[in-house]
């Protein structure tokens, strides 16, 4: 069976903006290198030297402290990427991903186009890489951690191929290690050599039990990942930021993540938390809502700009973590003729603009009552932080007049009458024929014949223009 193991040799350090100087992070505990970018392998540091020698090295390194929490939430969220292309994923904590290969060949129609779609998705995240396969999990994490990068599929290579990489880069502890170094064992070849019987002899029971599972005497224990339902990303910034308005290229990249999310699952979010992290102080939490559901993120970061220019710091932040909303599917019945606008934006995007520039209570809106009077239909709600999309099935005015107003003036009919007969059970009846008509101006008019109300005699009266 085809396994492959993708190891992550600097994922914390990929996180950060690339920069052409020596960078490396730092176990606070031991005081030892974990993660190198180019340029301080280039200066002649490696994994583990100890950080007093790297300085003397190399006087322009720049040392971050590693955090093997951060680096595990990175890994999460790389396999929540890659689960859109390989389902049977799972997590080796905190710098493995294993992918049962086999299951998805059919599926791709070979293991190239397999690889090339994981590919694809790695080099958008633009983290560093070393792939190997393998016929056993084992065989393949063994291979990616030595650094010996494999794509070959042949089973006959692939059991060779492993059992020359020295005895060093496997899992055993550093007591067999040394017992197996003087004894001038350095690779699993030559340990291979020697019967399971003379080695259970000399090794630990976990020692034999991991060569058994590099040999397939005995299975490796899987454990398949579920992604969560909702989206999550946390992003650790190369260095403080004071503005809000600085933290936009970086929050850019996760909005992308979550339009890639939620397109994967065909659903859409109403709105998402930004937790900015600020030194010694708690976290500010910013809210961004949409006018109905979005998945878009030039949408978002449209609505983030615009939230920003109100969102200051006290403290300079750290990081941050985009969450959003739980995604649901968008239904093509609650669209309208607006959602299909081709102009900067559409009525649900000028109302999220709105709610993000001015606050969601300086919103208000206008609902409509179960009565066919016009001047008792609508009447305004401010401060609710909400707005409707409630319309009218009638053709009705955008400016109506609180009061009928008598109108003496020519006019020219349109179209009409529409008949309102009502109010008789609140001693406010009304009878009058509505029409659209033109003044001489041009302006369209709404006006109505009242045939008998509390009005006066019949006359013509305008009740409001049309826009």
């Amino acid at each position: 069976m085809l396994w492959l193991y993708l190891h992550f040799p600097a994922l914390q350090l990929n996180s950060l903006a690339p920069t052409e100087q020596p960078r490396a992070l730092v176990c606070e505990r031991s005081h030892t290198l974990v993660q190198l970018n180019g340029p301080a392998r280039a200066a002649g540091l490696t994994p583990a030297m100890g950080l007093a020698m790297a300085s003397s090295l190399c006087r322009q390194l720049e040392v971050i402290p590693y955090n093997a929490e951060l680096n595990t939430r990175r890994l999460h969220e790389m396999a929540r990427q890659l689960y859109a292309a390989s389902a049977e994923i799972m997590l080796f904590e905190p710098d493995g991903l294993l992918f049962k290969a086999e299951s998805m060949l059919r599926y791709y129609g070979g293991f190239t186009r397999y690889w090339s779609t994981l590919e694809r998705l790695l080099n958008a995240e633009q983290v560093e890489v070393i792939p190997a396969t393998g016929l056993r999990p084992a065989n393949a994490r063994l291979m990616a951690r030595a650094g010996q990068a494999c794509l070959d599929t042949a089973p006959e290579p692939l059991e060779q191929q492993w059992q020359w990489i020295a005895l060093q880069h496997s899992e055993l502890p550093a007591k067999t290690l040394s017992q197996l170094h003087q004894l001038g064992l350095f690779r699993f070849a030559e340990l291979l050599q020697l019967p399971m019987s003379e080695l259970a002899n000399r090794l630990d029971r976990d020692s034999i039990s991991y060569l058994r599972t590099l040999t397939g005497q005995k299975a490796s224990p899987v454990h398949y990942f579920a992604p969560p339902a909702y989206f999550e990303h946390y992003r650790e910034l190369p260095w403080e930021l004071s503005t809000s308005l600085l933290l936009r290229e970086y929050v850019q990249r996760s909005l992308t993540s979550l339009e890639q999310f939620l397109k994967a699952r065909a659903q859409v979010t109403d709105a998402f938390s930004l937790t900015l992290h600020q030194h010694q102080l708690a976290p500010k939490v910013v809210r961004i809502e949409a006018g109905r559901g979005e998945c878009r993120a030039r949408v978002w970061q449209r609505l983030l700009d615009v939230k920003f220019e109100s969102v200051h710091l006290d403290t300079p932040a750290s990081g941050f973590t985009l969450r959003a909303d739980p995604g649901y599917c968008d239904s093509p019945e609650h669209r309208d003729l607006f959602d299909q606008a081709s102009g900067p934006c559409n009525r649900a995007e000028l109302i999220a603009l709105l709610r993000a520039k001015l606050g969601a209570e300086a919103l208000g809106y206008v609902p409509l009552a179960d009565d066919h009077r016009p001047e008792c239909v609508a009447f305004p709600q401010p401060g609710t932080g909400t707005v409707t999309a409630d319309t009218a099935l009638a053709l009705r005015p955008s400016l109506l007049l609180k009061t009928p107003r008598l109108y003496r003036d020519p006019l020219s009919i349109v179209t009409g009458p529409e008949r309102i007969t009502t109010g008789w059970w609140d001693q406010n009846s009304v009878i009058r024929d509505y029409y659209i008509a033109r003044n001489r101006q041009g302006a369209w008019l709404w006006v109505f014949l009242a045939q008998g109300d509390k009005l006066s005699s019949p006359a013509w009266y305008l009740h409001g223009y049309f826009s």
